[in-house]
């Protein structure tokens, strides 16, 4: 197996799990949480919407944003 292709489907496999985490996540997050979080969860929307390996590693590199320090 080709490492580019290899690498895709590490990623692949790994957008599953992280869809089914935040959403396991979310759904237990009071409405004071979502509020708080609200651009998180607008970026996770979008996230889900995305069709194409490639839109969707870029869409997911802005995760690392909610990060930043303030």
């Amino acid at each position: 197996m080709e490492l580019a292709e290899e690498l895709r489907r590490h990623f692949v496999e790994f957008f599953d799990g992280f869809d089914a985490t935040v959403k396991e996540y979310a759904k237990d997050m009071s409405e004071e949480q979502k509020a708080d979080h609200e651009d998180f969860l607008k970026w996770f929307t979008e996230f889900k919407k995305i069709d194409g390996f490639g839109r969707q590693l870029d869409k997911f590199s802005e995760f690392f944003k909610f990060f930043r320090h303030k």
